[in-house]
């Protein structure tokens, strides 16, 4: 009998050497969690219950208990590398089976998918076409196909003319000789097709707090020239409501012709040198994916790389759990 009790406490300290073996030998296993070997004490007993001067009968292991505390969270190199900070898993995809794992050591597979070192997919809420999360729970795949373009259709323009300006001596206005306008500036427009237009305005001072606006797209003159008038206090009077239409220009190349609205209501006429304070438009080329983050709201964010970069992309809630 006291052969058996001692055989029994080997069998327990070999079961909490293997335990604390397990936990050393998965030291940088991501996600793991680590265990503890419990015992309980065997009482010798007999049909009359446990007499007074009995002794136990060994140890018995209990159980081994896995202890879910929060780990250390570390800084790695790869942008879809996560980790679950307090109660939660990570929902996987295995084959159609639902399972859960604290492994957030991720990458994404040759069809796009966002999967960990077993091929399982990571599920996430999914956003819809404007960016807001839906409740819907699904595989997480990353589109690599290009983005759309989309027209530019207006364009705000903010500059200051000086009224100190003379009247050009030489007329009439012709784009290539900088002595029949007092001031240019030009920006990026863009057609149906992503293709990208040069935007040139000239100014032409006509009189006191009066102007001509000429435009071109890629050097050629898109029409007549536009009236621009200041009160005396350097606001803007003419055009009403601060917006100029630019005759449609149709592109080389197969794109739609581009109809542009000019907004030039921030536009001034004070006393000092000619300065550009706005220019922005709406369009943009096609993109492609150039990288993946993860936000501080959880949520995935497939970064386009275009020429305008403010335009969105993807985004899909990774369901951390709390």
């Amino acid at each position: 009998m006291s052969f058996r009790t001692a055989i029994s406490g080997i069998r327990a300290a070999t079961a909490d050497l293997t335990t604390i073996g397990n936990n050393v030998a998965n030291a940088n296993t991501t996600g793991f969690k680590a265990s503890r070997t419990e015992f309980s004490d065997v009482f010798a007993t007999s049909s009359t219950g446990v007499s007074s001067n009995a002794t136990g009968q060994g140890v018995n292991t209990a159980r081994v208990a896995q202890q879910f505390t929060q780990g250390n969270i570390t800084f790695t190199d790869n942008n879809l590398d996560l980790a679950v900070s307090g109660n939660g898993f990570f929902v996987m995809d295995d084959d159609g089976a639902q399972v859960y794992s604290r492994d957030g050591a991720l990458g994404i597979d040759r069809n796009g998918f966002v999967v960990n070192a077993n091929g399982q997919k990571l599920k996430a809420f999914s956003a819809d076409s404007t960016g807001n999360i839906t409740g819907s729970l699904t595989t997480l795949q990353i589109s690599t196909a290009n983005t759309s373009p989309s027209a530019t259709t207006t364009v705000n323009f903010g500059a200051n003319l000086d009224s100190q300006e003379s009247v050009p001596g030489v007329t009439p206005f012709d784009a290539n000789n900088n002595s029949t306008f007092n001031s240019t500036t030009a920006t990026t427009v863009y057609d149906s097709l992503g293709g990208s237009h040069l935007l040139q305005l000239y100014f032409v001072k006509t009189g006191s707090g009066t102007w001509n606006m000429h435009s071109t797209i890629d050097g050629t003159s898109t029409g007549a020239a536009s009236a621009l008038a200041f009160n005396s206090a350097g606001g803007l009077t003419t055009p009403a409501g601060g917006t100029l239409t630019i005759p449609a220009f149709t592109p080389a190349g197969g794109g739609a012709a581009l109809n542009l609205t000019l907004d030039v209501s921030e536009m001034t006429q004070y006393g000092a040198a000619f300065g550009v304070n706005r220019v922005t438009q709406d369009g943009y080329t096609t993109g492609r994916l150039a990288g993946v983050d993860i936000d501080a709201g959880n949520e995935l964010v497939r970064r386009i790389k275009k020429l305008n970069p403010s335009i969105g992309g993807f985004s899909g809630m990774v369901p951390f759990g709390k």
